[in-house]
This record gives structure tokens, C-alpha cells and sequence, in this order.
């Protein structure tokens, strides 16, 4: 039996999250079906000349999803699709079995086998989850909706998969974890474990939390060669942190980056715009704050919100705007910068228009030009 991965994507896609899930499979096929071929492959007749199909993808790739689909099940092929966007939402499948109840995890992520990358031969840059979830839960994130919880690997099993990366000539690391930092024992002692058996010369980056930012925090990312960080700190107006049900504010945010400039760091900072409610004038808050903090960030990146299926923001919006999930644009969600097509977008404030926002997003754009020139 020969099962092929793939995954669903636009033009122009870079999804750490859904490579290492596919390598995540792979060592799960092969652990629990050693006697199964499985491959990695984007190639059509590639995919056609196996058993089964396994397929992942995000929310805006969805209408990829079913098109393999509809060649896979045509062929007489079983097809296999799992992700965020499957789970949430199994009915907008057009082709294949979709099954609804409870989400299975195991019980501790050490349960699983470590990824098999070897159906990613050229990848240069791995990545590395060592958490499930996030102890927060933020309206537009599916995170800890989609984990049940926020689950994280021993140090021990962590640090077996850095070694893993390291044998094979790793210099650069991607800690893909929601939130690396949530778990601050934990952190000390992958980063003590780290520094100990000299897998600081590989440089690593994480997504971090403004308000769990702390000088003790810092000391332990530097211990383990951590050398870029960003956290999302998505609004630069406390009311709309407040109905983002963020759980940190304007001034987390400030202080966090003020501390990581006094150790050297020039953070990525990620922001929203164009969430329910918001107005004008919390746009303006949310310039200001870029303005304070340009020359103090390595990027600061505005993107305009979207409703991830999974999320309580998404169940808002199928509500109000009466969605019919078996017609929906998903090309909508395309966070791309490059591919984003306004005209599809939609617009979840009603307190100024479109223009507004693709002005706001523009004007970042360009100032991020004039800061790298």
C-alpha cells in the first residue's frame, strides 16, 4: 500500500505549520504501518498512482482541497483530508468522508513519534512545535479551540528532536509553538539544556507574548540563541484588545518591546485591522503606536482581520453576515499580502469603509519600505 501526502495551497503560500504536520503523519504511518510506502508529493499524477491521498491545507485553499478531491475519488482513491479547517468545518468537503465527534489527542505529545523529514529533503530551515495550543483565547484564533488546551512536549523530547535537525546540518530553527514562552520552567530548562549540550550555535526564532515579556524571560531566549522573536500585538487601542478578549494591552505591549530593545532585540510586532467594532479613531491609536515603535521593531506588519473558521470571531461572522458555508468564497481568507484580492475581501467593521483599511495597510507598507531603505 502506497499513501501520498500533500498539501493544498495558493500560489505564493509558505506554511510551516502544515509541513511539519504532513512529517508528523509520515512518522505516524510509519510507526503504526511500517509495512505502507508513504511519499510527499504536489504532482498530480504523482498523488493518482497511490492507494490513498492525505491531504492538508488552510481555510483558503479550501476550493484546492476539493478539486483534488474530485481527481482523487474519480480515480477510485480513497481521500484523506485533516487540518484546522477539516475539523472545524468537515461538511464543506465535496469528495471524500467526512466523520463529526469528539477531536482524539493523545494524552502528552511525547506519545508521538519525532517528525520524519525525510519526505522534505531540501528544507533548509525546519521547523519545530513543541506545544499544542495556547492557555489563551483570543477571539480570532482557532488555536485553543482546535488543541482542547495548551499541551507541551517534555524538554527531554524537545531537545531529541533539536539534536535530530542539528545531525542533519541545521543552522537555523523555526519554534513554530502558538506561544513558546507560556511555560516558564519549561523554558528554563530546554534553554539550560540547550546552552549545555551546545545546540546554542544554531539560531532559533519563536513567537513570544507581550505580557509574559520579562527580563528573566529575555535571559533564557538569549541562553538558548534565540535570536528573533515576535508576538502579535494586534491593536495599538486597549478597547479593542478588550473585544479581542486578548488578555493583555497597549501598554504590555510597549513594555515588552522596550525590554527586548534594552537586550538588543528588534522584535517582528503583528497587528489587526478592520476587527468588529473598530472605528476610526482606534485606527489612529493604532498608527501612533506604530509610529512610537518603528525604529525599535526589525518588521511591524498590519493585516487586516479575517474569520478563521474555528474561531468564535468566525461564528460572529457567519451569524451576522448569514454565511452558507457549502457557498462560500474561501479565497476571501487569503492573509497573502501579495495575492490578498480586496475585491473578495470582507470588511467586519462597520465603522469606516474598505478604503480606510487598504489605505491603513498601504501607508504601513510603505513606511516599512522607507525604514528598510
Amino acid at each position: 500500500m502506497k499513501i501520498g501526502l500533500a498539501i493544498a495551497a495558493l500560489p505564493g503560500a509558505t506554511d510551516y505549520t502544515n509541513s511539519y504536520t504532513l512529517a508528523a503523519i509520515s512518522a505516524w504511518i510509519k510507526r503504526t504501518m511500517p509495512d505502507v510506502e508513504v511519499i510527499y508529493s504536489q504532482e498530480l499524477n504523482t498523488l493518482l498512482g497511490c492507494d490513498e491521498v492525505w491531504c492538508t491545507a488552510t481555510s483558503d485553499a479550501w476550493d484546492q482541497v476539493n478539486k483534488l478531491g474530485r481527481e482523487v475519488t474519480l480515480a477510485g482513491k480513497r481521500f484523506v483530508v485533516g487540518g484546522h479547517h477539516a475539523t472545524a468545518l468537515p461538511e464543506t468537503l465535496r469528495y471524500g468522508v467526512a466523520h463529526r465527534g469528539p477531536l482524539e489527542t493523545y494524552s502528552h505529545p511525547d506519545e508521538l513519534p519525532l517528525p520524519d523529514w525525510s519526505i522534505f529533503p531540501d528544507r533548509k530551515r525546519p521547523p519545530v512545535i513543541t506545544s499544542r495550543g495556547c492557555p489563551y483565547n483570543c477571539n480570532f484564533c482557532s488555536s485553543s479551540h482546535f488543541w482542547r488546551g495548551y499541551k507541551a512536549r517534555s524538554p527531554q523530547k524537545v531537545l531529541e528532536e533539536l539534536q535530530m535537525h542539528a545531525a542533519a546540518g541545521a543552522k537555523e530553527i523555526v519554534i513554530f509553538d502558538d506561544l513558546f514562552v507560556a511555560d516558564k520552567r519549561r523554558l528554563r530548562a530546554i534553554a539550560e539544556s540547550v546552552a549545555r549540550v551546545g545546540l546554542d550555535r544554531i539560531e532559533y526564532s519563536c513567537l513570544v507574548r507581550a505580557n509574559l515579556i520579562d527580563q528573566h524571560t529575555v535571559d533564557l531566549l538569549r541562553l538558548m540563541n534565540v535570536r528573533h522573536l515576535a508576538f502579535g500585538a494586534e491593536s495599538g487601542s486597549d478597547r479593542m484588545l478588550a473585544l479581542m478578549n486578548k488578555r493583555a494591552t497597549v501598554a504590555d505591549s510597549q513594555r515588552a518591546i522596550d525590554i527586548l530593545a534594552a537586550n538588543g532585540y528588534k522584535p517582528t510586532i503583528s497587528l489587526i485591522a478592520g476587527y468588529p467594532g473598530e472605528t476610526l479613531e482606534d485606527l489612529r491609536l493604532t498608527r501612533q503606536f506604530i509610529e512610537r515603535n518603528r525604529c525599535k521593531c526589525n518588521i511591524i506588519d498590519v493585516y487586516p482581520c479575517m474569520p478563521f473558521p474555528g474561531t468564535r470571531l468566525w461564528n460572529w461572522f457567519v451569524e451576522a453576515r448569514h454565511i452558507d458555508v457549502h457557498y462560500f468564497d474561501w479565497q476571501s481568507l487569503n492573509l497573502n499580502r501579495q495575492t490578498l484580492d480586496w475585491d473578495r475581501y470582507n470588511l467586519l467593521t462597520d465603522q469606516y469603509s474598505k478604503q480606510h483599511l487598504i489605505e491603513m495597510i498601504s501607508w504601513n507598507e510603505t513606511e516599512k519600505l522607507k525604514a528598510a531603505a
